[in-house]
């Protein structure tokens, strides 16, 4: 029973890379969300994190839906269409996600740095490195899957 189960969901590098950083973020925004000084900058991330969060669900639903990403492949051709309808917004979300931590990571390690906060700079790194890998996983993975006739 439990190796059919194994067998039915392969391990993917894409897939256990994208819940060991999402495990990371969740672990880090709970530690964040008491220490951090810069509510801007914290809710910035938190926004990245729930647009980065979309796209696996998207993808959930369209395995729910029994549709893949390529159309002659697709068991359900509904599933395939939503797809194709969610995945520019999803790529432009994780877009903006990617230039959202990258202006706040600047902003914040120069503010921090010029004020001598060097703890706020530490609390900061442990939200936002976990933030910055996720939506490049996060890319990788939308490119993997994009949607193919």
């Amino acid at each position: 029973m439990a190796r059919d189960l194994l067998n039915a969901f392969p391990v993917d590098p894409y897939l256990t890379s994208y819940l060991f950083l999402w495990l990371c973020t969740i672990l880090s925004f709970i530690y964040s969300r008491v220490h951090f000084r810069s509510r801007a900058v914290f809710h910035a991330l938190t926004v990245a994190n729930v647009l980065l969060t979309l796209s696996p669900g998207c993808m959930v639903i369209l395995l729910l839906m029994g549709g893949s990403n390529v159309a002659q492949l697709s068991g359900n051709m509904a599933g395939w269409q939503f797809w194709l309808n969610v995945f520019p917004i999803l790529g432009l979300g994780a877009f903006a996600a990617l230039f959202v931590t990258i202006v706040a990571s600047i902003y914040h390690v120069v503010v921090n740095l010029i004020r001598k906060r060097r703890r706020e700079v530490g609390v900061f790194v442990c939200y936002a490195v976990p933030t910055l890998l996720l939506s490049l996983v996060t890319l990788y993975g939308l490119g993997q899957f994009a949607p193919d006739a």
